[in-house]
Order: structure tokens, then sequence, then C-alpha cells
């Protein structure tokens, strides 16, 4: 009887944290990554369950970047569209840097543009009061600073991030943003030619990855294209103003000349008829 026991304790006592992984391997399957193996032993078995707590954990951890990357995909999409119908330079800078900062969380944003002589990049607008004031006071940046992010990333053509800025010499601050500590410049570029840079700011130590490095060089791409085809409605506005200008001209110099013309004409034709 003692040994029938015995064996009935020992088997439930293997059978039952099998029995405990078998289902847990099955929830696992089904999806649900919630689930936990709570075995106890410190056997080969506990060492199993621990094992598939740690399998779950960092497949949790997976699916939620993927998930987090999926929708920043998403609103970039979404982003590109809606640059891509706005015509107006102005407004689609102003609608970039709003958006950037509020769907993606981030303590500041802002966007410079390279001057026409490529010696300063000029803020032309930038998140909230602090990127109104500096607008205001023509806020810009040589072209050739090196301690400026946003210099290097024009100069360099490429995506330039610091997880701390108080790490760089003599760096390049602003009082209007006291809270900035990790920057990620991004050039927007098309065809080779840097036309400014999306800078982003957060306000915390190594606040920004490489995540957002993707996410913003694929939006900077996209408001590339949007300046582009902004730029060209503005000059075929112009064109068109210019074109008006000069037919409204023509047609005030041709009614001059009619009148001038006509008085002196009338003057022979009553002569001849004389």
């Amino acid at each position: 009887v003692i040994a029938i026991l015995l064996a009935f304790w020992l088997a439930g006592n293997f059978t039952t944290p099998i029995l405990h992984l078998t289902e847990v391997v099955k929830q696992i399957g089904d999806g649900n990554l919630e689930v936990q193996a709570y075995v106890e032993s410190r056997d080969e078995v506990g060492l199993l369950a621990r094992a598939f707590n740690d399998m779950t954990s960092k497949l949790r951890y997976a699916l939620q970047l993927a998930i987090d990357r999926s929708r920043r995909l998403e609103t970039v999409a979404t982003l590109g569209g809606n640059l891509n119908v706005i015509l107006d330079f102005d407004q689609l800078l102003d609608e970039l840097v709003v958006r950037v900062k509020e769907q993606f969380d981030y303590y500041h944003a802002q966007i410079f543009i390279i001057d026409e002589d490529r010696q300063f990049l000029v803020l032309k607008t930038g998140y909230g009061e602090p990127g109104r004031r500096m607008k205001d006071d023509n806020y810009t940046i040589p072209l050739d600073a090196s301690n400026s992010l946003v210099a290097q990333a024009a100069s360099k053509g490429k995506v330039v991030a610091i997880d701390d800025v108080y790490e760089i010499q003599d760096r390049w601050s602003n009082p209007l943003l006291p809270d900035a500590r990790c920057e990620l410049a991004v050039p927007i570029i098309i065809e080779g030619n840097v036309l400014g840079v999306l800078d982003v700011q957060s306000d915390s130590i190594a606040g920004l990855d490489e995540g957002d490095a993707d996410l913003l060089r694929s939006l900077a791409n996209h408001t590339a294209i949007a300046l582009v085809n902004a730029r060209l409605f503005e000059q075929a506005v112009r064109a068109r103003e210019e074109a008006e200008e000069a037919n409204r001209l023509k047609s005030r110099f041709l009614a001059t000349m009619s009148h001038e013309l006509r008085t002196p004409l009338s003057s022979v034709i009553n002569f001849a008829q004389i």
C-alpha cells in the first residue's frame, strides 16, 4: 500500500507540472502571450517553466515593438498623403511640425530651410510658443556650425543623433528649449540636394532611438516631395500672375495708343473732308 501511495504521489508531482506546461504551450499557440507557467520546483521541469516564461516575455516585447512600428508607419503614410495635398509652402511646414510633435509625443519639433546662398539654416517653423518666438526673431544657424546637430545633418546629408546634448562641447543651445536632452536631426533631401532639416528633441536622455530615426527619415522623404510640389505650385501661380499682369499692361498700352492715335487721325480726317 505504501509503495502504491508513493507511486501515485511521485506520478502526481511529475505529471501535474507537465500537464500545466502542456496547457501553457497550447495557450501560447492560440496567441495568448500573457499566460505564465507557475512551477515552483527547481528540477528540470522548473527550469523548463522559467524558460517558457522568458520566451513569452520576449515574444510580448517583440510583438509590441512590431505593433508600435506598424502604427508609426501607418501614421507616416497617412501624414505623407495629407502633405501631398497641401500646396501652400508655409502651411505645409506648419502642419508637419504640429503632426510630428503631437502624434509622436516629442518634446519639440522644428524645421529649418537652407537659404539661397547656402550659408545659413533658417527656422521656417517650430512647435508652440518657442517656435513662434524663434521664427519672429529670424532664428538662424550657420551651415558650418560644428556644434549644432542641425548644421551637421544639413552639411553631411545624413541623420545625426545624440543621446545627451550636454555631451556636445560648446553646444549650440536654445534658451527657449531648456528641457531638451536628446536630439535627432534628419536632412530633407530631394535628388541629392539638401533642402533643409527636420529636427526633433526629447526631454529624456536616450529618449530617441533607431526606430525614431527610421520613422523621421521616411517622413522627411515625403516632406521633400511635398515641398517640391508646393514650390512648383507657387512658381506656377506666380507665373500666371505675371502673365495676367503683362496682359493687363498690354491691354492698357493698346488702349492708350489707340486713344493717342485716334485724336490726330480725327483731325486729319476732318481736314480731308473740308
